[in-house]
């Protein structure tokens, strides 16, 4: 966050409070799911995931 006098600090919340986090995840699986289980990582969310995190695998 910007102040008015123009310092930056970092906002922090405690288990995602005020914010939708669960839901959010459940969205993406629901929609991003592939018929063999895996699931697409969104490309909005690839400049924030570690490179070559595109996408979420089962376990064999």
């Amino acid at each position: 966050m910007r102040r008015a006098a123009g310092t930056i600090e970092v906002l922090h919340t405690l288990n995602g409070t005020a914010t939708a986090i669960g839901r959010t995840l459940i969205a993406i699986l629901e929609n991003h799911q592939r018929a063999d289980g895996s699931v697409a990582l969104p490309a909005a969310l690839h400049p924030y995931l570690p490179e070559g995190l595109r996408e979420l695998r089962p376990r064999t």
